[in-house]
């Protein structure tokens, strides 16, 4: 189910301003997986490995998304929710996967160094799936000297958009994708122009341009339609979205009560949990092992305060999600799992999602509690030294460090993952990235 993350960001904006920023991020399994299993086409045309590429979700009602490296992708939720069919969000992704593509990520400009926003690319990444972050470990953030322009992360010129728009054609193109829903999307920005053009607008072609663009792009390809399935997968997803982050009054009229999704997060939202419930159990019973309809039934159940019965349904979850889409799933089981009090299942399921996000500084958190529950004393500081290297807390990091090698027995593997995260620290120390 959903994760916020509440990212405080602190940024001198080299440029404009130095305001701080707090980004809500939002994780969610099946949104994750939906908006991959769209794009995989793209990746592919693109040349780009989709298992690669991570999909994160702003808690933003605007019509955006960005890249901030090679492997992310950043979606506002106003585009989720103003695609009433995938082909607007289709149109976008194609773009932001041509600026990755295209290597404009490699050509951004700006006062840092190169390594420098290296640096803070894969700090932002490493932290962005943290339900909660504690604001003091944003001055690991702390940034100058980087040219950010006021919409997005990074600013590029008017011929990187144009760049970016013709690739996409094409990779809509070679995927069999309808192209409508960029002129849709360009339609939209064109009425919002002269609200910004000093702004967003001063580096991006004016609409109008970017419309005759795609009007004009001469297809290639036979337009192969969505299958039925997929598209309905996408409108739950759509509707998921709208009925956990909207006003209740909001989503009840957009919906009418027909449906029944729709209608068992509502009841959960207005703490009616036996409605809740009952509605979800007729959608499992209706489905073919929905793995995600078993996982909004452990949220609700969580929330509820029945530990046990929550876990078996994230359990049952699991049985159902391919290994790739299963890491969230994995996360909430077993924060449950802590709670439940099975200290070594926990560890279980998070040991391997360190395997798949070691750099995820919000896991190894919980995995630091998790050891020092199960008397792993080694562990438990070893955790804590690797939390503390992400975080890029440089006084935590060499007191931890010190305990976890006297702990840690001779010849540990561990000890040289210590050595290795010396080493990255005294580096990010000479470029003053850590604090």
């Amino acid at each position: 189910m959903f994760k916020v993350a509440k990212f405080f960001i602190l940024l001198f904006f080299f440029t404009y301003c130095n305001n701080a920023y707090s980004i809500n991020i939002i994780r969610d399994s099946e949104v994750e997986a939906m908006v991959k299993e769209l794009a995989q086409p793209l990746f592919s045309a693109a040349g780009i490995d989709g298992n690669q590429i991570k999909v994160f979700i702003i808690n933003d009602k605007s019509i955006n998304a960005f890249v901030i490296d090679n492997n992310s992708i950043f979606i506002h939720l106003g585009l989720l929710q103003y695609s009433a069919e995938p082909y607007v969000l289709l149109g976008i992704l194609a773009h932001e996967i041509a600026h990755i593509s295209a290597g404009h990520i490699l050509q951004m400009s700006g006062a840092m160094g190169y390594f420098q926003s290296i640096a803070m690319i894969s700090y932002m990444v490493g932290l962005v799936s943290t339900i909660i972050i504690d604001p003091q470990i944003a001055s690991a953030i702390l940034l100058s000297g980087i040219t950010l322009s006021s919409r997005l992360f990074f600013n590029y010129s008017q011929e990187q958009e144009s760049v970016a728009d013709s690739y996409a054609l094409k990779y809509l193109d070679e995927s069999g994708y309808d192209n409508s829903g960029m002129k849709e999307v360009f339609d939209y920005f064109k009425s919002i122009e002269h609200e910004n053009t000093e702004g967003y607008f001063r580096t991006h072609p004016l609409s109008d341009k970017r419309i005759f663009a795609v009007q004009n792009y001469k297809v290639k390809n036979s337009v192969r339609p969505i299958l039925a399935d997929k598209l309905l997968r996408f409108k739950r997803m759509v509707a998921k979205l709208d009925s956990f982050f909207s006003p209740i009054h909001v989503v009840s009229n957009k919906y009418e009560g027909n449906s029944e999704y729709v209608n068992a997060v509502i009841h959960y939202r207005q703490g009616e949990i036996e409605k809740a419930i009952a509605g979800v159990n007729l959608l499992i019973q209706e489905s073919n092992n929905d793995p995600y309809l078993y996982e909004l039934k452990a949220e609700i159940l969580y929330k509820a305060g029945n530990l046990s019965e929550a876990i078996k349904m994230y359990e049952e979850s699991l049985r159902y999600l391919s290994e790739k889409n299963s890491y969230l799933v994995k996360l909430a089981l077993s924060h449950t799992l802590l709670l439940h009090g099975d200290i070594k299942k926990a560890i279980f399921y998070l040991e391997q999602i360190v395997s798949v996000e070691p750099n995820n500084a919000f896991v190894w958190k919980y995995l630091s509690v998790a050891y020092k529950r199960n008397a792993d004393t080694a562990m438990h500081y070893f955790a804590l030294t690797k939390k503390a290297c992400i975080e890029g807390n440089a006084k935590q990091f060499m007191k931890y460090a010190e305990l976890a090698i006297k702990n840690l027995p001779k010849g540990s593997p561990y000890l040289l993952q210590i050595e290795d995260m010396k080493q990255l620290n005294q580096f990010l120390s000479t470029f003053k990235i850590y604090k």
